[in-house]
């Protein structure tokens, strides 16, 4: 990652502004690890614990919970025989996201970088992001990633590139592949990003309505994002289908019982009219 602010740096203020970052680090790292060791003793949920432990012990890929955290058991604990060491490795994704907020915070919206240390601190000491550390559950890898599909989204949005836009989706396979409940998010924000990339473009479109010209260009630029986007999700979503109907040894789909999976995610920011089906809003 390279420092980016709206003003030009000497040599001088970028080495001691880089120094700080380091330091910066360093310190979450630390600050992470001695709370470690005051609660080192993993915590289980059980039945999501248990599937997820199971996958890593025989491969087993569950018909209602993404599988890729049953993997990272595998490769963390199955060869220590010991929890701890997938711990270790939550909680080093845990400052890692906690880095990655005071890095947005600094190379996206250009705060203070005293302030950014602060917001990124506040995010490591966060008692859910302590809490979800110690579980054997997903959300702490998959917060991880979420972050990067964060940054790499408010990049499209700065820059409007669409290699942006391929990372984007690119992480947000893997996001799904942790925690499944991420699914309308990604897609959603397929839509969404070349719009609000594009939107100063189509406001000053709608003002000079009818005189249509000198924004043609920009109307088939936004076309083209948006027609790459929606394109490379199709096509890595289907990727995924198809990798997780074959292990699974049955049809494509993301999950075997999606629709509930997600109902349950989004549950509580429903309410009984939003479900067409009367039996539904009943439940």
């Amino acid at each position: 990652m390279k420092l980016q602010t709206g003003t030009c740096k000497s040599p001088t203020a970028v080495t001691n502004e880089v120094s700080q970052w380091w330091f910066f680090c360093l310190l979450i790292v630390s600050l992470k690890f001695f709370l470690f060791a005051l609660d080192p003793l993993p915590k289980l949920f059980m039945g999501d614990s248990g599937s997820y432990i199971w996958t890593a012990l025989s491969g087993w890929i569950p018909p209602d919970r993404s599988y890729f955290y049953g993997y990272v058991i595998r490769w963390t604990s199955v060869w220590t025989e010991s929890l701890t060491s997938l711990l270790i490795l939550q909680v080093f994704a845990s400052a890692g996201t906690a880095a990655m907020v005071a890095w947005i915070c600094r190379s996206i919206f250009e705060m203070r970088i005293r302030l950014c240390f602060l917001l990124g601190l506040l995010c490591a000491i966060d008692p859910l992001q302590l809490v979800w550390e110690r579980y054997v559950l997903t959300e702490t890898i998959s917060l991880f990633v979420y972050v990067w599909v964060l940054y790499w989204s408010f990049q499209y949005l700065k820059e409007r590139r669409i290699r942006d836009l391929i990372i984007v989706q690119g992480l947000s396979v893997l996001l799904i592949g942790f925690r499944m409940s991420y699914l309308l998010t990604v897609q959603l924000s397929t839509f969404i990003l070349p719009i609000v990339a594009f939107y100063p473009v189509l406001l000053r479109v709608r003002k000079s309505l009818p005189k249509q010209g000198p924004h043609a260009g920009s109307l088939r630029l936004l076309s083209l994002h948006l027609l790459v986007s929606v394109a490379i999700m199709f096509v890595f979503h289907g990727a995924y289908k198809r990798f997780n109907g074959l292990i699974s040894q049955q049809q494509p789909a993301y999950l075997y019982t999606t629709g509930i999976s997600l109902l349950s995610f989004w549950a509580p920011a429903l309410v009984p009219e939003d479900a067409t089906d009367p039996r539904l809003a009943q439940i």
